[in-house]
């Protein structure tokens, strides 16, 4: 009788499921992607440790007052029921002026081009290029257009003459262009909301660094939504909000009739919105 080689002492080890090996790879993989993903941010942090940019901090009063998101009466459904004027023609319009005795709105546009567009028909005119990238717009007495990038509270008479003061805070997001319908209300844009990435950013300023970085160098990731106009009184006080959660970028809003237009820097053409069809409705709260 042959004699068995196998000890009493060995122990045998199940062989391997398909099952057990593939939920190795699987842990296996996950530990790559993990050990790359985080070599990745490392490398990052440090290239960007290099970069000459430097973000400073917030004064700690910006930090503390908290932004109001819910005003009075609210639309955040503005690209519901709304037009796209002059769609393909209009590059970018930063900014809207309006010129009731001609009846048309001018806009500047990332080609150059301020560009003419009738009120009554939306017919787009290429009007005059300025060689280069015009923003805010304002139109003078006697019909002249100037190109301007920035606008302040300024007093030029009365009590507070040369003077500056904060016209308006607690903002729902950035302000860009401000306009005055001429019943007493001042259309301010907010290209974003205030996101929770935005008030990191803001809190913590490598985090802007590394934002800036990624805009110089690659691509950041978008994160702004619910852009639209704020309307207040002539005091400041915040009245109504227009606004989308796909929208980004609106850098300019006009009342002119009933209807409000909406510049942005993004999109080829201007968003227009029937007020009396679509107006801001009453909330119930504000923050």
């Amino acid at each position: 009788m042959a004699e068995s080689t196998h000890s009493p002492y060995s122990t045998s080890l199940p062989a391997p499921t398909p099952s057990t090996t593939a939920t190795q790879t699987t842990i296996s993989w996950r530990r790559v992607l993990l050990l790359s993903a985080v070599t990745t941010v490392v490398i990052s942090l440090l290239i960007v440790q290099f970069d000459t940019f430097d973000a400073v901090h917030y004064p700690p009063n910006e930090l503390t007052h908290k932004p109001i998101f819910v005003l009075p009466r609210v639309n955040p459904r503005v690209l519901h029921g709304s037009e796209k004027i002059g769609e393909g023609q209009l590059l970018g319009p930063e900014d809207i002026v309006h010129d009731p005795k001609l009846g048309v709105v001018y806009t500047s546009c990332v080609d150059g081009w301020v560009k003419r567009v009738r009120v009554n028909d939306s017919v787009v005119e290429d009007w005059v290029n300025t060689g280069g990238r015009p923003l805010g717009l304002a139109l003078g007495y006697f019909g002249e257009v100037y190109v301007a990038d920035a606008y302040k509270r300024y007093y030029i008479q009365g009590e507070k003459a040369g003077s500056i003061d904060v016209f308006i805070d607690r903002l729902p997001g950035m302000p860009d262009n401000i306009r005055y319908d001429g019943e007493g209300y001042y259309w301010i844009a907010i290209p974003t909301e205030l996101t929770f990435e935005w008030d990191l950013a803001r809190k913590y300023p490598y985090i802007r660094k590394f934002i800036a970085f990624l805009d110089k160098y690659f691509q950041r990731p978008s994160t702004e939504r619910n852009a639209g106009v704020v309307v207040v009184d002539l005091d400041g006080k915040p009245i109504e909000r227009y606004y989308d959660p796909e929208l980004k970028f609106v850098t300019t809003g006009i009342k002119i009739g009933e209807h409000l237009y909406l510049g942005n820097l993004m999109k080829s053409y201007i968003t227009r919105l029937n007020l009396t069809q679509y107006p801001a409705t009453t909330t119930f709260s504000t923050k």
